[in-house]
C-alpha cells in the first residue's frame, strides 16, 4: 500500500502520503518498474528499473525553443494541497504574468470561486487532494458555471489524459510542472 496516494505510517500532520505515490507515477510515466524490500530494524531498499536507450541512439540536437507565452494579468485560481508545490507553482504563475489566488484543497477553492467567479479566468487544480479532489472540484464548479475553464496538474500517470477532456477539463500537466509547458497549456486553455 505504500505507493497508494494518502497512505502514510507517519503521525497526523507529519506527511501527506503523496511522496511515494508521486515517485511511482514518475517511474510508470517513463515505462519503468519500482520494487521495494523492507525489513524491520534493517532498513528499506527501493529498486527502480528504467528502460535503456536503444544502442546507437542518436542524441537529438537542441531544437530552437519556441518562446514561452506570457500571461496577460489573468486571475488564476490554484488548488494544491502540498504547501511547497503550491508556493512553487504560484511563484511560477506570477513570473509568467498571471495573478494568483491559492487554495489548499478543492473545498476551499470552491469557496474562493463562489466569491470571485467573475474575475477568475481559469482554475488550475491538483488531481488528488484530501477533502475534495480535483475532479469533484471541477464537477462542483461546472454546476456553478458551465463555462469554467479547469486545468489539472498531477504527479500520477494519465496516459494521454483523454478521459479528463471528456470530463470537461481543458488541459492537464504532469508534476513537476515545466514552466514552458505550463505557460503553453494555460495559453491554449485561455484562448
Amino acid at each position: 500500500r505504500i505507493f497508494e496516494p494518502f497512505f502514510t505510517t507517519k503521525e497526523v500532520g507529519q506527511g501527506s502520503g503523496l511522496g511515494l505515490a508521486q515517485v511511482y507515477g514518475i517511474v510508470k510515466q517513463h515505462r519503468g518498474y519500482i520494487d521495494v524490500v523492507s525489513q524491520v530494524g534493517a532498513g528499506t531498499i527501493f529498486f527502480i528499473y528504467l528502460p535503456a536507450a536503444p544502442t546507437g541512439a542518436m542524441i537529438a540536437s537542441e531544437a530552437p525553443q519556441e518562446p514561452v507565452p506570457p500571461g496577460q494579468g489573468e486571475l488564476i485560481l490554484l488548488a494544491e494541497d502540498d504547501p511547497t508545490v503550491r508556493e512553487v507553482v504560484q511563484a511560477g504563475l506570477q513570473q509568467l504574468g498571471y495573478r494568483v489566488l491559492a487554495a489548499a484543497n478543492g473545498q476551499e477553492a470552491r469557496q474562493v470561486y463562489e466569491q470571485r467567479q467573475d474575475e477568475i479566468a481559469l482554475v488550475l487544480t491538483d488531481l488528488l487532494m484530501p477533502v475534495m479532489d480535483g475532479l469533484a472540484l471541477c464537477e462542483s464548479l461546472r454546476a456553478l458555471d458551465p463555462a469554467v475553464k479547469v486545468v489539472m496538474i498531477t504527479g500520477h500517470p494519465l496516459g494521454d489524459g483523454e478521459h479528463l477532456l471528456v470530463q470537461g477539463i481543458v488541459g492537464w500537466i504532469q508534476k513537476p510542472p515545466d514552466q514552458a509547458q505550463l505557460a503553453r497549456v494555460l495559453r491554449r486553455a485561455l484562448g
